[in-house]
């Protein structure tokens, strides 16, 4: 029989900053209105998300904002019982990602859905809303 390693329990511990946004800011932004935007590099044409101020592929800082499309595919998902610190006030919940119709991989909160319904390959329809706490998060429902 295998002896189990000595531990103690660490103090809880909380960290806020600042996140920098200048070259992110209409992301935030666009979620405060619903919506969700990626970035497309205007000399390779690649598409980033999450958004990014520079391309890293050609390194060129020439870069557009793109709307994304509400719709997506259910790719996989985890359901959130032990919930990390900043979201134990939350009921559990489903974390999604889903691939948007313009190709690209999004995670949020799936929502309006029984857990035994939730299906790979489902269709979604992806949103965004303010928790109780003032923070936005990404969502998916059923569509």
């Amino acid at each position: 029989m295998a002896e189990e390693n000595p531990s103690i329990t660490s103090r809880s511990i909380t960290f806020t900053h600042k996140v920098p946004i200048l070259k992110t800011r209409r992301f935030w932004e666009k979620l405060e209105e619903g919506e969700v935007y990626a970035t497309k590099c205007r000399k390779c044409s690649r598409l980033y998300y999450p958004p990014q101020g520079d391309c890293a592929h050609c390194l060129s800082s020439d870069v557009e904002w793109v709307k994304l499309s509400k719709e997506a595919i259910l790719e996989t998902y985890t359901h959130a019982l032990q919930r990390p610190a900043g979201f134990n006030q939350y009921e559990p919940y489903i974390i999604a990602i889903a691939r948007t119709k313009d190709g690209v991989r999004v995670m949020g909160w799936l929502e309006d859905a029984k857990l035994e319904d939730v299906k790979i390959g489902m269709k979604l329809e992806m949103s965004t809303r303010k928790l109780t706490d003032g923070f936005l998060v990404i969502t998916f429902k059923p569509r």
